[in-house]
């Protein structure tokens, strides 16, 4: 849909964007009502001057580089807001979250091991239960919250 210098322009401006770069070009508030029109918007035309930048033009040339009709082609804010936000929380799964559940894994684990040999006496209400380790007690949990990799 595309031609290579448009396309080479828009990636360039959004590999500047993604190494953290031109944050205060961002002037909509993001906690804002809608369906996040506004901030796609915003975020669409700050990459397309800077690829206008980045092609030797002035900002506003939307007649070269346009943030609708280039930036934001065969998209709809209303797939690209809930795509970004899902993208986000699959980056955080796999970054934080389950890196912390295999950590949690291997503690319950060490934890079973540990108190494996300590008896407790276990009566939950109005019925007997037979006698378990603490080391018995997290020894379940482990393979309950072992992630296991996208």
């Amino acid at each position: 849909m595309l031609d290579e210098k448009r396309l080479s322009a828009i990636l360039w401006a959004c590999d500047q964007l993604v190494a953290g770069k031109y944050h205060d070009q961002f002037v909509v508030d993001v906690i804002q009502g809608g369906a996040g029109t506004s901030t796609n918007m915003n975020a669409n035309e700050v990459i397309a001057n800077l690829g206008l930048e980045k092609l030797g033009l002035e900002k506003g040339r939307y007649d070269v580089l346009h943030p609708n009709d280039h930036v934001n082609a065969s998209q709809s804010t209303n797939d690209v807001y809930p795509t970004s936000v899902h993208v986000a929380a699959t980056s955080a799964l796999i970054h934080d979250l389950i890196p912390a559940l295999g950590y949690l894994a291997d503690s319950l684990e060490r934890t079973a091991r540990a108190f494996q040999d300590v008896v407790n006496s276990c009566r939950p209400p109005l019925r007997a239960a037979p006698p378990v380790t603490p080391g018995q007690e997290p020894g379940g949990a482990p393979p309950q919250v072992r992630p296991t990799p996208p």
